[in-house]
């Protein structure tokens, strides 16, 4: 429920927490570990005569409340109506309160929730050793402040906090503010076991004897914290426990904020600089992990003072790192909380994991700006904080990383896949209206983040980057310590622009879905018209679908041509353009659309692609698109590889990552044994030569194309497409340190980095022309025979890895050997059969031997269900297997033959014939 402020609104809130952890006895009679005192004194302004005051609560118990006003009059409430099911309370008076001031004081208690209770919201226990004060968090967005303290738990209502913890005297307590003091405090519980207990409802017996039932006695303080700028309530945080901590500064300009408000930052500057004290909280012994996280919070800090061009309000900021929190990470103004895994760096930590931390670092720290600074005026405007964190996340991680190609995986990771969900039949509007907590928490998904990012990310493409950092800075300038709804947005760049913004943009909040462009060509009086038409992108509608958004659309006509801004806001339009040269409906790839070419169009595309004269973001954008339009039957299966292998020259390893989201699948869509398939693995080695002469086959862990590194080579072996002259030398001193790894019984997981190095070298000595001819007498087998060997005297549970890796040879007679297996497999400990049917796949020379074994009828012993690999042979087979096999696809398969597409292969043997007549 959202309260109305017209009559009664806050102005500063005074909130003490006393957390006490509870004996294992009393905690299992208050179904708590860990209790928590609280007293809240909410300054309010009476606008209106009433009676009565509404605050959010859920979950507190009440013990006082008075309320002081006019010559401080003091009122106890006559009634007390607590209305759990919409989270308030409202507290009735039996004399008027009149307009002006008035301050309402409430004491209450209330139960921490548990680290293992799947909704960790308001104050929570991230651990409790026993021995130690436990670690307890806050999370309190979206509307969870009110589980910690009765308030006006909305973002409109801002006001100013004082903030007090009361803990033990050797535990750390930090919230939103720095610390402005710290006393020593008796070791007083405010309410005593009978009170609580009562409150509770777990009445006790008056001679019960739990009278002393804290968990930790001792020496106690009060820490006081500065008053907090004009804040809503879901950023309010504080954290207690044991950390360690580490703290740097950055130096950055002073841009004060220009606006008359009632709270003036209390900034301390020395020649118009400041410096911002960024302090890292970890659990003790793990500050050294904490690094790098620290270190890229600098730069995000710096640059979003330096591109907003206004200087944040509170004085410092901290990175509190939770081993449960909710999510991955919270804004709480100036205490952030991160999840661990998605905050600390180690020696071990994946690469893409390390690009996604810093993700997550700049979009937090934007937050301090946008959110927390400037904030939506309800949560149906969520996207205006959430999608453009999203947005600058991946301009700092750009600014700071170029040589990742970070918008590449925004096009593919997030433009992409919210492409996707905008497609399905239940999308709904980047805004919408929204009333009930359990409404608000649903709009923290894909549409308020991706959607909101792209939609962004569109206008400022458009509108150039000048005037999107104005926009920015304009809009925090009018809304800084306030509230703003998306229109206050577009009449900012409305002003700054040429364009009605708010008209373009306005039908991309509030209408769900997003147009296709279909681009088609002909010829006039000797010039190519390029038509344009927009349709809806609706994955369950088979119809077509006329559409009319107001489309910013930026167009590029062929590497030397103009580039080129239009409005597209009719159902058709032409244009003409040069017709030798490719043409691009999306020039950047910013626009929230796809684009779906001609055939000619399409072709000439790939071309510019091959040419390299598209940028990466365009080359990645429009293959990404390709696989899309593929799977809904709208381009054929020789226009997509068509695609991809116009990335035969490409040095840019997300390119590769994005191919290997894909191919396997379309691969299988061509017959093993056909032509077609010869001629497509031969442009497919072209295409992974290409890749492992650029980066490598073997690399450090810290390489960020190590990952995309194994998944090619996975990739190349399954298709049978390895270009086995590249990296000869380094796959052989791989090979022989992974060898006595496997000797002395090193685990080897299936598909991992040594199982993948391993497969490879052995597919590759088995073909006799790699093999030097002072090496066939030493080598031959040799490698094939050493792992065999291995794999009969190693552990059980290893033997079916170090089986699958024999089975990669292609030598015949060293599968002969393998006989006995594909027999009855008999080792156990491990699956097999998916593993297996996907070499049997890649593996023709395997697949043609078992289809002469399993054919045979002095084996008919060995085809049963009891086989994993007679079942993981039967897995793949199409059409012609069967007819070899005289098998009957009804009685005597688990699944139905692989089938081709006959239309779809001569589009691929034509495609073939366009790209290589050879």
């Amino acid at each position: 429920v959202m309260l109305s402020t017209e009559h009664v609104s806050p102005k500063k809130y005074n909130i003490s927490l006393q957390p006490v952890p509870l004996k294992e006895e009393v905690a299992s009679f208050w179904r708590a570990d860990v209790i928590c005192f609280g007293s809240v004194q909410i300054d309010l302004e009476v606008k209106q005569a009433t009676n009565q005051i509404t605050l959010n609560c859920l979950d507190l118990y009440i013990s006082e409340t008075t309320l002081t006003h006019g010559q401080k009059q003091l009122l106890k409430p006559t009634r007390t109506d607590i209305q759990p099911s919409k989270e308030i309370v409202t507290f009735h008076f039996e004399s008027e309160i009149s307009p002006g001031s008035a301050t309402i004081a409430i004491d209450y208690v209330f139960r921490v929730a548990p680290a293992r209770q799947r909704e960790r919201k308001g104050l929570w226990m991230d651990s409790d050793p026993k021995d130690q004060f436990p670690t307890l968090i806050t999370q309190c967005e979206p509307c969870d402040s009110r589980k910690i303290f009765l308030g006006f738990d909305q973002p409109s209502a801002k006001a100013l906090f004082d903030i007090n913890i009361i803990v033990p005297e050797n535990v750390t307590a930090n919230s939103n503010m720095p610390i402005a003091s710290t006393s020593e405090i008796p070791d007083y519980l405010p309410m005593t076991f009978h009170q609580i207990s009562t409150l509770l409802g777990a009445p006790a017996d008056p001679s019960d004897p739990h009278e002393s039932f804290q968990r930790f006695s001792g020496p106690m303080k009060c820490v006081s914290f500065a008053s907090t700028p004009l804040m809503s309530t879901y950023l309010f945080g504080i954290c207690v426990g044991h950390f360690d901590t580490k703290t740097a500064s950055v130096t950055i300009p002073y841009f004060p904020i220009d606006r008359s408000t009632d709270y003036a930052p209390q900034l301390v500057q020395v020649e118009n600089k400041l410096n911002i004290p960024i302090t890292i909280y970890t659990p003790p012994g793990e500050i050294e992990f904490g690094e790098f996280s620290l270190n890229f919070a600098l730069k995000c800090y710096e640059f979003c003072n330096s591109h907003f061009q206004l200087t944040n309000a509170i004085p410092k900021l901290d990175i509190v790192t939770a081993e449960f929190l909710p999510g991955l990470g919270m804004e709480n103004w100036g205490m952030m909380t991160f999840r661990q895994e998605f905050c600390l760096v180690g020696d071990f930590t994946q690469f893409s994991r390390k690009q996604r931390i810093a993700r997550l670092i700049g979009h937090e720290i934007s937050h301090q700006w946008f959110g927390n600074l400037a904030t939506m005026n309800w949560w149906n405007a969520l996207w205006i904080k959430e999608g453009l964190a999203r947005f600058l996340e991946y301009e700092m991680v750009h600014h700071y990383f170029p040589e990742w190609k970070y918008w590449c995986h925004f096009i593919k990771d997030i433009f992409n896949q919210v492409l996707l969900m905008d497609a399905e039949a239940n999308t709904h509007p980047v805004q919408v209206e929204v009333s009930t907590p359990h409404d608000i928490k649903e709009m923290f998904d894909m549409i308020s983040y991706a959607k909101g990012a792209s939609i962004m990310r569109m206008l400022a493409r458009f509108l150039g980057s000048e005037i999107c950092w104005k926009g920015l800075h304009l809009f925090l300038k009018f809304h800084s310590f306030s509230t703003a709804v998306t229109n206050d947005m577009w009449k900012i760049y409305s002003q700054l622009s040429s364009y009605d913004v708010e008209k373009i943009m306005t039908p991309w909040i509030e209408v769900p879905g997003h147009p296709i462009i279909v681009v088609e060509e002909k010829e006039e009086n000797h010039e190519r018209i390029i038509s344009l038409k927009q349709i809806w992108d609706r994955l369950e509608n088979s119809q077509v679908e006329e559409c009319q958004m107001p489309i910013p659309v930026i167009l590029k006509h062929g590497n030397s041509g103009n580039t080129v801004r239009l409005i597209f806001d009719t159902t058709t339009v032409s244009l003409t353009s040069p017709s030798s040269t490719w043409i691009s409906m999306n020039w950047g790839h910013s626009g929230f659309y796809r684009v779906l070419y001609s055939e000619n169009l399409f072709s000439q595309f790939c071309r510019g692609i091959s040419a390299e004269e598209i940028p990466i973001e365009d080359a990645v954008g429009f293959l990404i698109d390709s696989h899309y339009f593929f799977k809904r039957e709208t381009i054929t299966l020789g226009q997509l590889l068509e695609a991809t292998f116009s990335f035969s020259s490409c040095q840019d390893y997300i390119a590769f990552e994005t191919i290997n989201s894909f191919i396997l699948k379309i691969f299988k869509l061509i017959p093993k044994m056909s032509r077609v398939n010869r001629g497509v693995k031969i442009q497919l080695e072209k295409l992974y030569r290409n890749f492992f002469e650029n980066f490598g086959i073997v690399g450090p862990s810290s390489d960020p194309q190590d990952e995309i590194r194994w998944a090619s080579l996975e990739l190349a072996l399954l298709m049978d497409c390895f270009p086995y002259d590249v990296g000869r030398v380094e796959l052989q001193l791989e090979t022989e340190r992974i060898l006595k790894l496997v000797e002395n019984s090193r685990k080897i997981p299936i598909y991992g980095p040594e199982f993948l190095i391993l497969a490879a070298m052995v597919q590759m000595e088995s073909f006799p022309d790699f093999q030097d001819e002072d090496q066939v007498e030493n080598s031959g087998n040799n490698l094939f025979q050493r792992i065999h060997s291995a794999m009969l005297n190693t552990q059980t549970t290893e033997q079916t890895s170090l089986f699958l890796i024999l089975c990669h040879s292609k030598n015949p007679e060293q599968i002969s050997e393998l006989d006995p297996y594909f027999d009855g497999y008999p080792f156990r400990g491990s699956s097999i059969q998916s593993h297996l049917q996907k070499v049997m796949e890649s593996n023709v020379e395997l697949h043609e031997h078992l289809l002469r074994r399993y054919s045979d009828p002095e084996n008919s012993d060995h085809c049963h269900r009891e086989n994993p690999c007679f079942n993981a042979f039967l897995q793949g087979l199409d059409d012609q297997d069967l007819y070899k096999m005289a098998l009957d696809p009804k009685n005597d398969l688990t699944a139905p033959p692989i089938k081709f597409d006959e239309n779809q292969i001569a589009s691929v043997q034509a495609m073939l014939g366009r790209i290589s007549p050879d």
